[in-house]
């Protein structure tokens, strides 16, 4: 009984949002969901930029090839920076400065 009163309580309440207002008007959640798109817009065009600059690189050989089978962002980001440890772990195999993060292989 006192679990149904807790839920009814919190679902009487407004919560409080990001920016200090309280409510839920559809407008809110409009420029909220607003928002969330252009950030998420954003980040899948850094992604793609990477993408591109990783694909430059691999083609003229600075890096091995990356892996296409990605369905999202992370995973996007996954394989580019799998590759880019590929490629610093044979640079530090064939030069003798160590690299930060990187140990030689004996």
């Amino acid at each position: 009984m006192q679990a149904r009163k807790r839920v009814r309580r919190r679902s009487q309440t407004s919560i409080q949002r990001g920016d200090g207002s309280q409510g839920f008007s559809p407008s809110a959640l409009e420029a909220d969901y607003a928002q969330l798109l252009e950030n998420y817009s954003k980040l899948i065009e850094g992604v793609r930029m990477l993408r591109r600059a990783a694909e430059r690189a691999s083609r003229t050989g600075l890096l091995p090839p990356i892996d296409h089978s990605r369905r999202t962002p992370l995973q996007e980001c996954e394989a580019i920076t799998r590759a880019i440890y590929r490629a610093a772990q044979k640079h530090a195999r064939q030069s003798t400065l160590p690299l930060a993060g990187l140990s030689h292989d004996p």
